[in-house]
């Protein structure tokens, strides 16, 4: 314990003690890592740039946590300067010196931060430093990140990405005139950044006339990165887990609708396939989104191709009731689940799969409803014959063999 107190002493107290030697005689000495020397260097060198410009303070964070520097804007007002309110986060890569390759300069980022980064409501700036020029390049991570969405949504197993930042856009060239649009939300990314803001909360209090209002002018300044609201939908549905009760949703299918009514005809396969399978089974709220773009937008479903990917993908269930709102096409998804409750319709198999066909059948269909929807179709299905082997996406043990 003396040994341990006096190393504390002489830690906190910045003291040149001499070396101290535990009972083993190992030489207790602090390290400084090189990537920590640089990383400092780095975080000064901006500092100094950022807080020496006339329309800029520049404060260190205490606690480093994937922020390194704030910037505040503080226009000058004579030998004085004007604080306005307006931050940016700033996160410093450094290294002995950069390469610039093509006009551009790399640095590589995780996934985990850049994820981390979209969800700041306000703009984190990453800065490349070369220590050896003291020079600087600069890029708005949630601009970046809103020009890339759809290739990160593509590659879910990348573990980290490249950043490329021009040359041109170098710290003291930003501070001087992009910095601050950015600042006061003026960069045509900062109002798209802001709609989504709102379509959150709206997401998140349940106001679905708000959220459609939201999407509305999402759709006007976003209409090429639409993508966005539809994962965002995909995402909050995952984390309600496979199988949630109706009940447990019934807030959020509204919601679900509004972005569905709004942007189902630009939906991909894909994000439906995220949407409403879960591996070898699906999520009865997603399937409500699948029931909705059928009423909504038929010819677009159709076009997609959805029963042979719910197929592929050995959710055969769904790959029936593709096939079945496709063979019925001027039925909506009521009108298909009564007309099977009150047996009117031809054809009900498709496929190796079809409709338990027995005297409790209407009766099943409709005292279900209330509680699972339309998927109380898909729990009356049978198999015909073997069941194909789907590995170990096979759900045959949901479907009684007939």
């Amino acid at each position: 314990m003396e040994l341990t107190a006096r190393m504390f002493r002489n830690r906190i107290c910045g003291r040149r003690w001499p070396p101290v030697l535990n009972p083993l005689g190992k030489v207790f000495m602090p390290t400084r890592s090189r990537a920590q020397i640089g990383g400092d260097a780095g975080e000064g060198i901006v500092h100094q740039i950022v807080d020496s410009h006339p329309s800029w303070l520049c404060r260190r964070q205490d606690h480093d946590f994937g922020i390194d520097l704030e910037a505040e804007l503080a226009l000058s007002d004579g030998e004085n300067q004007i604080l306005k309110g307006k931050l940016l986060k700033l996160q410093i890569k450094a290294s002995e010196s950069r390469e610039a390759s093509g006009g551009f300069v790399s640095v590589r980022l995780d996934r985990d931060y850049l994820e981390y980064a979209a969800q700041f409501r306000l703009p984190v700036l990453l800065i490349a430093v070369d220590l050896q020029s003291r020079s600087a390049w600069w890029v708005w991570l949630q601009d970046w990140l809103l020009e890339n969405e759809t290739s990160l949504a593509q590659a879910p197993e990348q573990k980290s990405f490249a950043i490329s930042i021009l040359i041109e856009r170098t710290l003291t060239s930003g501070l001087d005139h992009q910095w601050k649009d950015i600042a006061l939300g003026k960069d045509g990314t900062s109002v798209i950044l802001a709609v989504r803001e709102l379509a959150l909360a709206a997401t998140e209090t349940g106001n679905t006339a708000l959220l459609d209002r939201a999407l509305e002018l999402l759709d006007l300044v976003d209409s090429a990165r639409r993508s966005w609201a539809i994962e965002k939908t995909v995402d909050a549905l995952i984390g309600l887990g496979p199988q949630p009760w109706m009940w447990e949703t019934m807030n959020f299918v509204p919601q679900l609708h509004a972005v569905v009514d709004r942007f189902g005809k630009t939906m991909t396969r894909d994000q439906l396939l995220r949407l409403v399978a879960r591996s070898d089974t699906y999520s009865r709220a997603g399937f409500q989104a699948l029931v909705r773009l059928y009423d909504r937008w038929p010819e677009y479903a159709r076009s997609l191709g959805l029963r042979a990917a719910f197929s592929e993908a050995g959710v055969e269930d769904l790959a029936w009731y593709c096939a079945a709102r496709e063979h019925y096409p001027e039925l909506d998804g009521m009108g298909l689940w009564n007309a099977f409750g009150r047996k009117e319709l031809p054809v009900t198999r498709f496929g190796e799969v079809n409709l338990l066909q027995d005297d409790e059948l209407s009766a099943r269909l409709w005292s279900k409803w209330p509680t699972r929807g339309d998927s109380v179709l898909l729990d009356n299905l049978v198999w015909l014959g073997t069941p194909p082997d789907l590995g170990l996406k096979a759900r045959v043990c949901r479907l009684a063999e007939h």
